[in-house]
This record gives structure tokens, C-alpha cells and sequence, in this order.
């Protein structure tokens, strides 16, 4: 019984030095090499004011197109495997030389500015989400309809755009671009549909449409951010012309129906990259220190 006694006691001492150990080396943040499926995006939203229109539900209550595509992209990107990297970006539509000028800048700012219509603005180039995940959260959270530059939407020019940003970042980063597809003639102008100038899926990735088939009212804010009513005009989501932008880029077009079925299709084989990659293996490790303690502790 005595050496049974002095067995049990032996095996609680070698957990608690093996929890102690193990916890040691994940606080150095070790990592391991290993040859996985990564994934590499360049996630570009929409901030015109028609994605202020709320026909999505979330937690059983109302919220806007921005609203549910930022939680989808939260989820999606907590889902991806470490070693991806994502970067994130916003479109609207201005002639950034009117904005230089409505700045009250013409000689300074302005002569720096490039004289063509800034449909995208990049937040930051695609970074590894295990070790940014936090800041690149945080930076989703943050995205709000206040920081657009304008309240049209040039949606052709913004997505071709964003393919362009995407091929100049390197050959491995794929394209998702959050939109309802609602061209210029919805509010008055006309069709802004023009080919693209590119190569056909020489750029992969997901023109994702976001909002429902039935038109919805555009909630209308003051200068405060309080809502005052809403636009005269409705919005919904055209698919139709989401379909021709497809066919033109090579894009798949997905609908946006819930943050599960977003990140399956972010997480899609064609848009997998075979890679060898560190990967952090502090929670592996924290995780059998966790299991040696408990196993010291109920023994």
C-alpha cells in the first residue's frame, strides 16, 4: 500500500514538472514547419450607403448588409487554417482630385493625389491571421458607412480594382468582394458595366452579393450619424448584373445567406495554396500542460 502510495506520488510529481515545462515552452511562442493547405485573400467591403440597408437578421434582430458581412468575414476568418494571410480593404466611389479640392488643398495634398476615380482603399496588405488575428479583427469591428467617400458606387471600376491591388500584391492572393451589385442606374445614371481589361481568373476568388431580392428602404443619417428617416430610393440585391461581372473576371459569385456558409466557400479547395508553413503550437502545448495538472490534482 506504502509503495503504491509513493507511485501515486512519484506520477503527480512528473505531471507537475511536465506542466511546468510544457507551460515554459509555450511562453517562448515555439512554432513548427509543416506542409498544409493555406489560403491568401484580399477582402474588400462595400460602404456605400445601400449597405446600410437592413434585411439581414442577426441574433434575432434587424441589421445592416455591412453589419452581417463584417460577422461573416469574422467567423470565415477565424475558421482558416494558420500560415493564410488576409489583408482588408473598403470601396466607395469619388474622383479623388474633387475630393483634394472639397478638402480645400488644391496646391498641396491635391498635387500628390492621382488624377482618377479612387474607388478602393487599402487598409493593409494581407498579414497571417494566427498571429494577427486580433488586430485584424479588431480592424473588421471598426469598419464603418461613415468612412466612405462618396455615396454612389461605381461597383465595376471598384472590382476591377480590387483584382488589379490583388495581382500587384503577389501571385497567391485571391480576390472577396462584398456588394449588393446595384450599378449607377438604380439611382438615377446609367449602366457602368465595361469589360474587363485583364485576364480571365488570372486573379481567383469570390464576388460575394450581399442583400436581399426584395427591394429595401436605405435608412437616411444626419451629419451626427443619427437616423433620420430614410432615402427615397430602395435597394436590393441584382444579382443579374453580379452574374455578368462573374462571367466577365472568372470570380465565383456566391450569395451571402450565413456566416457558416461563408466560410465553407472561403475555405473552398480552388482557392487553397499548398505551402510550407510555421505554425504557432503554443495551444497544443498549453492544452497537454492543462491535461497534466488535472491528471495530478483527480489522481
Amino acid at each position: 500500500m506504502r509503495s503504491l502510495l509513493a507511485r501515486l506520488r512519484d506520477f503527480r510529481v512528473w505531471c507537475l514538472a511536465g506542466a511546468a515545462v510544457l507551460s515554459a515552452a509555450a511562453l517562448t511562442a515555439p512554432t513548427v514547419r509543416m506542409n498544409r493547405s493555406v489560403y491568401h485573400y484580399f477582402i474588400v467591403f462595400d460602404i456605400t450607403q445601400s449597405q446600410n440597408a437592413e434585411d439581414y437578421v442577426l441574433d434575432g434582430k434587424p441589421v445592416s448588409r455591412l453589419a452581417f458581412a463584417k460577422h461573416a468575414a469574422r467567423a470565415a476568418i477565424r475558421d482558416l487554417p494558420c500560415g493564410s494571410s488576409v489583408g482588408i480593404g473598403l470601396f466607395s466611389a469619388y474622383d479623388s482630385s474633387d475630393m483634394a479640392m472639397m478638402m480645400g488643398d488644391e496646391g498641396g495634398w491635391s498635387a500628390r493625389m492621382p488624377r482618377e476615380p479612387s474607388v478602393l482603399a487599402p487598409l493593409f496588405g494581407p498579414i497571417e491571421v494566427c498571429r494577427n488575428f486580433f488586430a485584424i479583427d479588431r480592424t473588421i469591428q471598426a469598419i464603418d458607412w461613415r468612412m466612405a467617400w462618396s455615396d454612389a458606387s461605381d461597383i465595376t471600376g471598384g472590382l476591377y480594382a480590387t483584382i488589379n491591388k490583388a495581382k500587384a500584391l503577389n501571385g497567391r492572393t485571391k480576390v472577396v468582394f462584398f456588394t449588393e451589385g446595384e450599378p449607377y442606374v438604380a439611382y438615377g445614371g446609367g449602366d457602368n458595366f465595361r469589360p474587363f481589361s485583364g485576364a480571365k481568373r488570372e486573379v481567383k476568388g469570390l464576388l460575394v452579393g450581399v442583400g436581399g431580392l426584395v427591394p429595401a428602404q436605405i435608412p437616411k443619417f444626419d451629419d451626427l450619424g443619427n437616423r433620420k428617416g430614410f432615402l427615397a430610393t430602395r435597394s436590393r440585391l441584382d444579382e443579374s448584373f453580379l452574374r455578368r461581372l462573374e462571367a466577365e473576371t472568372g470570380l465565383r459569385y456566391v450569395r451571402l445567406l450565413s456566416a457558416a456558409q461563408f466560410s465553407a466557400d472561403l475555405r473552398a479547395a480552388e482557392f487553397a495554396e499548398r505551402e510550407e508553413v510555421d505554425v504557432d503550437i503554443r495551444l497544443p502545448l498549453g492544452a497537454l500542460a492543462l491535461i497534466l495538472v488535472l491528471l495530478a490534482v483527480l489522481l
